[in-house]
């Protein structure tokens, strides 16, 4: 069943049309409406719906999506089949290896495309890291940044990392912001102290107390 058919709407359909069509399903298909023995089955049917919105409310998306069932190969209707979860992570370690290989603007798309299927703290981690090496991604890298931040303020790396960007794209004062933030996560940090004495020498040279108390 491809997206048209799961939401009930002529491949022709309005955006309203589309809106419509979204919200009666997902109502019908939320998981919370169900007893605990169904709610794996809701689940998965809601998890199709959104999917299929989100790729036919997007103009890019769907245009790209028409075109794979004007000619679908056997790989193709197997991946718009596919469940979400499994493209997400399919995509997600595909835009690792890009990464790896110094691809930064390819793996710009497939963390977005995985983010697409599944957002994830990690994945936007990713992506805001990728972004910080295409120099006119730059701003994107900052929001993806507090993306990630925002999802899991618990994870060093994401504020350690954010930091160290800032710093590159010569933003000093809001490196210092954030890393006034880090602290609050993690106020007696040694890998903070050292990007502290870096960043502000004055205000960190007598080491964590001094710091606060030349806050």
């Amino acid at each position: 069943m491809d997206h048209y058919q799961l939401l009930g709407v002529p491949k022709n359909c309005d955006r309203n049309t589309l809106h419509r069509a979204f919200r009666e399903l997902s109502k019908k298909y939320h998981p919370d409406r169900f007893a605990e023995s169904e709610r794996a089955d809701a689940e998965k049917k809601y998890k199709q719906v959104v999917v299929a919105f989100n790729t036919l409310k997007d103009p890019r998306l769907r245009a790209r999506y028409d075109r794979k069932l004007k000619a679908p190969t056997t790989r193709q209707t197997s991946s718009l089949n596919e469940d979400p979860l499994v493209l997400a992570r399919k995509y997600f370690e595909t835009g690792i290896t890009r990464s790896g290989s110094g691809q930064h603007e390819a793996a710009v798309e497939c963390f977005k495309r995985a983010n697409h299927y599944k957002e994830d703290a990690e994945t936007y981690f990713r992506l805001a890291v990728a972004e910080s090496n295409v120099t006119r991604l730059h701003r994107d890298s900052v929001a993806h940044f507090q993306k990630a931040i925002g999802m899991k303020p618990g994870v060093m790396k994401y504020h350690t990392e954010f930091i160290k960007a800032l710093r590159t794209f010569g933003l000093n004062t809001r490196a210092k912001v954030a890393l006034d933030k880090a602290f609050e996560q993690f106020p007696q940090n040694s890998e903070l102290l050292e990007i502290g004495r870096e960043l502000d020498p004055k205000r960190y040279k007598s080491g964590f107390l001094g710091g606060l108390f030349n806050r």
